[in-house]
């Protein structure tokens, strides 16, 4: 039995970070097809930024903001299968993909907005949105992965169809999205490129064996005259089936690569 009210970060107002307030709220009730999830854990991303911030399509006031979750389940509505309850899972928060899998239909959207999210104890779902989380992560773990690891997984995988061998270029390494993209290229057996102007974050990269070059993409774009002095050079990108980015241009100011 789920109780009347539960605690939830709720944003009212767009602006800084003291917009999210902690308050409570009515829980959650599982309707067909639906579940409600007891949360362990929950993720930030991006877009719960720029939502706050008013930089985001359709933002409806009040929401619980948080795409990304994993826990357990708490309740299930009509003709979801009672076997549901108790398990621990992660949720898919792309909502209403639709029939296609090359695009999304009509009526997707991503929880967090519009629908209520993670950042409360409790979330509802559709059921069909719950995987049953693999017991080698924690709960941090399985949480931080979802909507970064879509992403990443369509680029490559539904997109991109990268196979063994082949070359991915992943620049700006380090964010949620570029460093999922590295996992899984290198488990695919792709050779792989990563750029950063950070050392720091290009030292985090090392594990993978992938190439690692520091530069700054912060104008021009990939020209001769950016590439000269660069150990980043069109043999590098030569057969690069995807190139994943956050910003575009490139201005390289050094490189180097791995043993």
């Amino acid at each position: 039995m789920l109780s009347a009210v539960m605690n939830a970060i709720v944003l009212r107002e767009l602006g800084g970070p003291e917009r999210l307030v902690l308050e409570q709220v009515s829980d959650p009730e599982p309707g067909p097809g639906e579940a409600v999830v007891a949360l362990r854990a929950a993720a930030l991303n991006h877009r719960d930024a720029w939502i706050r911030k008013g930089l985001y399509a359709g933002i409806t006031l009040p929401i619980i903001l948080g795409s990304d979750g994993a826990g357990e389940v708490a309740a299930v509505g009509p003709g979801v299968d009672p076997a549901w309850l108790g398990r621990h899972v992660v949720i898919n928060p792309s909502l209403g993909w639709g029939p296609d899998d090359r695009v999304q239909g009509p009526s997707y959207r991503i929880l967090g907005l519009p629908d209520n999210g993670t950042y409360a104890e409790r979330v509802k779902t559709p059921a069909e949105n719950l995987f049953v989380k693999p017991a080698a992560l924690s709960w941090e773990a399985a949480a931080a992965i979802p909507l970064g690891g879509l992403t990443a997984y369509r680029a490559l995988v539904t997109r991109a169809r990268i196979q063994p061998g082949e070359t991915v270029l992943i620049t700006g390494i380090g964010g949620g999205v570029a460093t999922l993209a590295l996992l899984i290229a290198r488990r695919l057996g792709a050779r792989v490129i990563v750029t950063s102007s950070s050392e720091a974050k290009l030292a985090r990269a090392d594990f993978s064996r992938s190439k690692l070059v520091n530069c700054d993409f912060s104008g021009a774009d990939l020209s001769g005259a950016d590439l000269e002095n660069a150990d980043l050079s069109y043999a590098d990108l030569r057969g690069a089936r995807l190139v994943q980015t956050k910003t575009p241009g490139t201005i390289f100011t050094g490189a180097r690569q791995d043993p």
